[in-house]
């Protein structure tokens, strides 16, 4: 996309009722797809853009993401009502169209690091080698320099 083309820009502000926010949401909608996106009120259940944006043939969406700690700016610390001392996750989330691997949005979420935490399964892969080679075991209890 050529820079400076508008796009469709979303910002909300959400967590439960009666509690600080929880986290800021910003997405930058794809001028190809943001009328469809347009179209959801202010209070859309969640995923509602995303689905309408699906059923218009961009199905599967698929997600790729960018997750790093960093200080907040003080407009940040404001909305999420925290001090700017407490760092912030900031996760970047680029959505991909189903049809053509092109970009539809791109929302980036910024979430106070006292109310996330994340987990993470790793596994090996599938034509990973059966599991270790054979090793010899003096090597295994004393390390290589014995």
């Amino acid at each position: 996309m050529a820079l400076g083309t508008e796009v469709l820009r979303r910002h909300r502000v959400t967590g439960p009722p009666g509690e600080a926010p929880f986290q800021i949401n910003v997405s930058w909608v794809h001028p190809r797809v943001a009328d469809l996106a347009a179209e959801v009120d202010a209070n859309p259940a969640a995923g509602e853009w995303l689905y309408r944006i699906e059923q218009a043939g961009h199905w599967p969406i698929t997600w790729r993401e960018v997750h790093r700690a960093r200080m907040p700016s003080k407009e940040e610390a404001a909305l999420l009502q925290i001090p700017t001392s407490l760092p912030v996750l900031e996760i970047v989330r680029e959505g991909l169209s189903g049809q053509d691997g092109q970009p539809v949005e791109v929302t980036e979420y910024i979430i106070a690091s006292d109310r996330v935490e994340t987990e993470h399964m790793l596994q090996r892969a599938p034509d990973a080698q059966t599991p270790w080679p054979d090793l010899d075991p003096d090597l295994l209890s004393h390390g290589s320099d014995g």
